[in-house]
């Protein structure tokens, strides 16, 4: 249950990530690399 959560957490996360590199925003293109 505990490793599920955390696969929902890394996808909004990722969603997060893709939004904010769109903005145009540094720090969400650096964490988008890392995946």
């Amino acid at each position: 249950m505990q490793r599920r959560r955390l696969l929902l957490e890394l996808i909004l996360i990722q969603e997060v990530v893709m939004k904010g590199s769109r903005d145009g925003l540094g720090g969400g293109t650096m964490m988008e690399c890392g995946w």
